[in-house]
């Protein structure tokens, strides 16, 4: 049941949500020697989140133009809306992760060589109520009113590929390791569910958005090394080193979606 919130009434407050996950997993493990070791995994996320078309609240209202109160009257706060339901929103996200390696493991000597993959997908839609407007009052005197498309859409997507190798030496008390990370993440928005098919009174034609390339141009290559010296020889007590790069994570928002003209 939508409950309401001390700025919206109950039939103008999107409370009523559902939030289906679905996991996929993945795994392959292949020993082919004592020392050879063989890997591979997929994962996927799917979710949506918000609400939606038929999780609209029990008691929202569709029909009627919601309205927004500025001035803080008739026992209400100020920016109070009431009387149906604004918007509501469709969103789905769904990362896609993949991955394989090969590890030489001999005891003073351990490499691995890998690869990681992600493909990662967001769409949001945001609906309105059948008027397709609201109102904003103040003390009860109309003075903005505001128009939305409707079932308008945004897509994002971003892929990452990494290719990495790492090495590992242990003579006597000394151990040494070394790592080469190379990525490259780019994103996109598709023109598929970006902008919006469907037609009314205030948009005779759809509004469709070609596909627009995000972020194209990051390729990094990140070090890593480290040294560590058993100083008694008892594995008890030892000087560690360490220095690395680390990216932070491709995702969805901020600056690989900036260029969508969704957003707009």
């Amino acid at each position: 049941i939508a409950l309401g919130s001390t700025t919206q009434s109950p039939e103008s407050n999107t409370g009523y949500f559902e939030f289906p996950y679905w996991v996929t997993q993945a795994t392959w493990t292949s020993t082919v020697t004592n020392k050879l070791l063989r890997e591979a995994g997929y994962s996927r996320f799917a979710y949506r989140h918000a609400g939606g078309p038929g999780q609209v609240p029990p008691d929202g209202i569709l029909n009627l133009i919601p309205v927004t109160e500025q001035l803080a009257i008739d026992g209400h706060p100020a920016n109070f809306t009431y009387r149906g339901l604004p918007t509501y929103l469709n969103n789905f996200g769904n990362p896609n992760n993949w991955r394989a390696s090969a590890s030489y493991m001999s005891g003073a000597h351990n490499m691995k060589f890998g690869y990681q993959g992600a493909y990662l997908v967001a769409d949001s839609e945001f609906d309105t109520n059948q008027s397709q407007l609201t109102y904003r009052f103040s003390n009860h005197v109309p003075n903005q009113f505001t128009y939305r498309l409707p079932q308008f859409q945004t897509a994002d997507r971003t892929k990452m590929t990494a290719f990495y190798a790492q090495d590992t030496w242990t003579r006597d008390r000394l151990t040494l390791q070394g790592a080469l990370r190379y990525d490259q993440v780019s994103s996109f928005s598709p023109a598929e569910h970006n902008g919006t098919t469907v037609t009314s009174p205030f948009n005779p034609q759809p509004v469709i958005l070609q596909r627009t390339d995000g972020v194209n141009a990051y390729r990094d290559i990140s070090p890593r090394i480290g040294v560590a010296y058993d100083i008694f020889g008892n594995g008890k007590t030892a000087v560690k080193f360490n220095y690395g790069s680390y990216l932070g994570p491709a995702t969805n928002d901020t600056i690989y979606t900036q260029n969508n003209p969704a957003n707009g």
